[in-house]
């Protein structure tokens, strides 16, 4: 007996709730003042600064990985795990209405890819990498 793992997946209702677990987050980071974001953040040696380009270059490998899953042309997730961290680090200290913008910015960006289309008609065979160069799927 085999099952389909995608019976009863609903993709327009997860971006729904990415939508508004992401209003969420933007609305709760928009009312941080520069200090809040320098403020310790409950993650070891990070500021909530950090969290926030976190999230934000987050977003930009998700939307590399969505590309490579639609298009087929390979786009990793970070250049490597030094990078990432490096560009977390460089954007950490920026100001709390330049975070928020970024963060905004940076969601809307994979949102419109998902909408954007079938794409590649064999993107059910491609299997998308993560930066650590685990495999994406099943």
């Amino acid at each position: 007996m085999t099952t389909d793992a995608h019976a009863g997946f609903d993709p327009a209702a997860v971006l729904e709730q990415i939508d508004a677990a992401t209003e969420h987050l933007v609305h709760t980071a928009a009312r941080f003042t520069d200090a809040d974001v320098r403020a310790p953040s409950l993650l070891p040696d990070w500021s909530r600064g950090h969290v926030l380009t976190h999230l934000a270059r987050n977003a930009d490998g998700g939307r590399r990985l969505l590309t490579w899953a639609r298009t087929g042309v390979q786009a990793l997730e970070y250049p490597s795990l030094t990078a990432r961290d490096e560009e977390i680090e460089n954007g950490a200290g920026r100001s709390a209405d330049v975070l928020v913008a970024d963060l905004r910015d940076s969601a809307a960006v994979p949102h419109q890819r998902c909408s954007a289309g079938a794409g590649d008609p064999r993107r059910g065979e491609l299997t998308p990498r993560m930066a650590d160069g685990a495999y994406l799927g099943p």
